[in-house]
């Protein structure tokens, strides 16, 4: 069952950034027919790279060179929860701040919002390059029923 949604002509899939293996935090991007960035983030799933924290306001997760798209709708600022694609590197951010943008890029998507204070804690404590994980949200409901019957907390149907 894929994990879609849709709102005022936009549809959005969820997915999940897994950091070192511990943070995990929920978000989901936008699938509009003219976002095409999103479509290929997605087609590239799972992705496995490393991440940055910038000024604790910013995560920079460095995407393939393979994702490489044109930005439809520039803007100028970010909030905390906005995935952001910066096209010239290319790479995503998560914004765990609020920060003027300069350079040109498109706000693709938002960080679940019961994740937030997650994110904020994490932009705060995290002072070195980490591994991060991008999945589906179907991948990782399977990874923690996996884990919680692994734990013994459910049995398999």
């Amino acid at each position: 069952m894929a994990f879609i949604f849709r709102e005022k002509g936009v549809q959005w899939e969820r997915l999940a950034f897994i950091f070192d293996d511990k943070w995990i935090i929920r978000g989901s991007i936008k699938t509009k027919r003219d976002i095409e960035t999103s479509k290929m983030i997605l087609s590239e799933l799972p992705i496995e790279t490393e991440a940055l924290v910038l000024d604790e306001a910013e995560i920079l997760i460095k995407l393939p060179k393979t994702i490489k798209a044109i930005i439809r709708r520039r803007v100028h600022s970010a909030e905390p929860g906005d995935i952001i694609y910066r096209p010239q590197i290319p790479a995503i951010s998560i914004f765990a701040d609020y920060m003027d943008i300069y350079e040109p890029v498109e706000n693709i998507g938002t960080i679940d919002r019961r994740d937030i204070d997650k994110l904020i804690e994490f932009a705060r404590n995290v002072k070195n390059v980490v591994f991060v994980e991008i999945i589906g949200a179907d991948e990782l409901e399977k990874r923690l029923r996996k884990k919680k019957v692994e734990e013994g907390g459910e049995s398999t149907p």
